[in-house]
């Protein structure tokens, strides 16, 4: 983009964008019952935290959500929005981990599908 005019226009539709997305972005109803209100510096890993200072937090944090009301909704935020931080006790790993297990686990339900329609197919003298 060498025309200012196009860069104008460009940062002012992004601006615009980020603008409307923010004002819309509400915390989710479960949020307001949740135990971890206003204690973020638990659940978020500060820059160039040790991995002995972020293990301690994230203990606290955890002890924290065991008796949290709502974690499992908080828990199925963190996956569904692949947040950072503690969510419903699990961290960004344990998330990935479990989104990983269940795609496998997606792939292998299809696969097992597949081979026994082929299965069937071929016992009951169709095409497989």
């Amino acid at each position: 983009m060498n025309n200012p005019a196009l860069k104008s226009d460009h940062a002012t539709a992004i601006a615009q964008f980020d603008r409307r997305r923010f004002r819309e972005w509400r915390p989710p109803s479960w949020a307001r019952a949740a135990a971890c209100s206003g204690r973020t510096e638990l659940f978020f890993a500060p820059v160039g935290e040790r991995p002995s200072t972020r293990l301690n937090r994230e203990v606290q944090a955890r002890l924290l959500c065991l008796g949290c009301g709502v974690r499992l909704e908080c828990r199925d935020h963190g996956r569904r929005f692949a947040e950072a931080g503690i969510w419903g006790g699990e961290n960004e790993f344990e998330r990935r981990t479990v989104a990983r297990r269940n795609a496998s686990d997606q792939a292998s339900a299809v696969a097992t599908t597949t081979t026994c329609v082929v299965m069937a197919r071929t016992r009951l003298g169709g095409v497989g």
